[in-house]
């Protein structure tokens, strides 16, 4: 495990956890787990460890942790990580310990939550390490799952701001949008040489945005022509799921 630097991410109260952790098991086991119910005994304890399978940025823990909690108050939670850690194949995450029967009942809904989370935050780290160097700055977007936007934002970790920005889709906006106040310019669906002459014709006057048509393997290209910032979508409405496991032996 390797740690990166601190996050600059928004607090999400224990409240919405827990209703978000109580929504999911209510839409994968229901009232009741009758398969777990069938099969375990009653009184069997049982731990379980979260084991990264591949090279990993972590993010989820406390809704995995919430996760539990809503399942049983008797299941103990110990994380070997923050958000934002950095894991190897075959590091341990974090683990859990207590009734087997709850162990197993909140596992899927768990790792839901903490490999999609991660998933999130892997591919953020992706493309934050291919424009290091040049100044721009990774940001998401609103393309986010419905219901999940705050825990995806702070997966990615993306600092907001309160600034006016305006979108234009050619360079012919760009003075335009200056004149009207504008203290944000957006290019959409510039090219990097579009964005390298807008960049120059801005000359400073505002902070600039990149967004529309930014890939893993172009963005590079982008982050070199200028910009103070890069919004991708991708980061939330196309990242794959990390290979975690729950490992659960009995106690």
């Amino acid at each position: 495990m390797s740690r990166v630097p601190p996050w600059a991410v928004e607090t999400i109260s224990p409240e919405t956890l827990d209703r978000l952790a109580r929504a999911a098991l209510e839409e994968d086991v229901g009232s009741r787990d009758a398969t777990t119910e069938a099969t375990v005994a009653p009184d069997a304890g049982a731990v379980g460890t979260f084991v990264a399978k591949q090279d990993l940025v972590v993010a989820g823990l406390d809704v995995a942790m919430h996760v539990f909690q809503a399942v049983s108050s008797r299941i103990g939670w110990a994380a070997r990580a923050r958000e934002g850690d950095r894991f190897k194949a075959g590091d341990l995450i974090a683990s859990v310990s207590g009734p087997a029967r709850g162990i197993l009942t909140g596992e899927r809904v768990a790792l839901n939550f903490l490999q999609r989370m991660s998933g999130v935050a892997t591919m953020t780290r992706r493309f934050v390490q291919a424009v290091e160097g040049t100044g721009a700055k990774i940001r998401d977007t609103r393309k986010t799952t419905p219901l999940l936007r705050g825990l995806e934002k702070r997966a990615v970790a993306g600092a907001g701001g309160l600034l006016v920005e305006v979108e234009v889709d050619t360079p012919g906006q760009i003075e335009e949008a200056l004149s009207n106040g504008a203290q944000m310019i957006l290019l959409d669906n510039f090219a990097p040489d579009a964005v390298r002459a807008a960049v120059a014709r801005i000359g400073g006057r505002v902070p600039v945005e990149v967004s529309g048509g930014v890939r893993l393997e172009n963005v590079r290209a982008y982050a070199e022509a200028g910009p103070d910032y890069i919004a991708i979508g991708a980061l939330t409405h196309s990242a794959p799921a990390v290979d975690i496991s729950l490992e659960v032996e009995p106690a």
